[in-house]
């Protein structure tokens, strides 16, 4: 009757999450020196719908998409009032698609670097971008690598290494958090992103909240909500045309797992996904998206990310089964 109850605290006790009594700083720590290792893998699935001509059949182009980068942060300076400047490099990046346009790069294959998507991607790949942030970790200055021309590169640019793109990928996630968190502290960013071709300007409003601090660990659990909506246009000046395209959102939404070291000030990993529902138009016509997301961005060790360096074992070709294969054996005669 006594040991019942001794007995099912030392069971719960061994399955409790660790937890912090005290708050913590979840601020990013950026020191001179540091280097910060990072695999992304991400895919999407997408249609299309073109209107171009009234009158005419819309066209529908279903795509689908898959990407693996390998990418490093390096601090290379910090100055006395906090900020710090960094490089970003993508030490490979491996492509493929499926829809209009087709494509399929491996940039850990040099005998793709020829091709004329390695011509265009080799362009972005060990070519180090250099960015400044703040003392919290707000980003103030993005300079594209040296090496960068224009053209169609600029199009991969926009998702893979551009300032947009170094803010979406979550790697100082906690820039806005309060000086000290607690279980269910939360913080939101509004972050304005320019759409190509004067479609307007994006809102990305992202709502963190603090869900699991492990002490023990030294880590946080951090879910992010957010959403996508178009910011209103200015009125046009006096004189001046009105905008000559437009974006209008229907639906855009995205969810995240952010899990945060907050002794060493970094990012761990994170994990979610995306949906868009959306229309461009313009004189040129119409584009309906809808569109899907997953991804996971996670830390690893120098070592790991050499290894997935290595240039990628090629496919083995299928080998048709021959029709002796599908004969039954030969019994033996004993």
């Amino acid at each position: 009757m006594i040991r019942r109850p001794i007995i099912t605290l030392t069971i719960l006790s061994a399955f409790a999450v660790p937890v912090a009594a005290d708050p913590v700083d979840l601020k990013p720590k950026l020191e001179p020196g540091m280097e910060l290792h990072y695999l992304l893998t991400s895919g999407e699935e997408a249609v299309r719908t073109f209107q171009t001509e009234e009158g005419q059949p819309p066209r529908k182009i279903p795509s689908t998409g898959q990407r693996e980068v390998g990418m490093r942060l390096r601090c290379v300076g910090k100055n006395a009032d906090g900020s710090a400047t960094l490089e970003w490099t993508l030490l490979y990046l491996s492509v493929t698609a499926e829809g209009a346009q087709p494509m399929s790069f491996d940039s850990r294959d040099p005998a793709q670097m020829d091709s004329p998507e390695g011509m265009i991607l080799s362009q972005i790949v060990s070519a180090p971008a250099t960015v400044t942030v703040d003392a919290n970790g707000h980003l103030t200055e993005y300079k594209d690598p040296a090496s960068i021309g224009g053209g169609p590169i600029r199009e991969f640019m926009r998702e893979l290494l551009s300032d947009d793109a170094f803010k979406q990928l979550g790697f100082l996630v906690t820039r806005a958090a309060p000086e000290d968190s607690t279980v269910g502290t939360t913080w939101t960013e509004v972050v304005p992103e320019d759409l190509d071709y004067g479609l307007g300007t994006m809102l990305i409003t992202s709502n963190h909240k603090v869900a699991e601090i492990d002490d023990s660990a030294k880590t946080a659990e951090i879910e992010t909500q957010g959403k996508l909506a178009m910011k209103a246009p200015e009125p046009p000046k006096e004189g001046s045309p009105p905008p000559s395209a437009s974006m209008t959102i229907d639906e855009g939404s995205f969810t995240r797992k952010n899990q945060w070291d907050w002794a060493a000030g970094q990012l761990v990993s994170a994990k979610g996904g995306s949906t868009f529902v959306g229309t461009a138009a313009g004189s040129w016509g119409s584009m309906h998206i809808e569109k899907k997301t997953h991804s996971a961005f996670t830390r690893v060790t120098p070592d790991a990310l050499k290894q997935a360096m290595q240039k990628p074992a090629p496919k083995k070709p299928d080998v048709p089964a021959s029709p002796d294969s599908a004969k039954p054996a030969k019994e033996t005669e004993g």
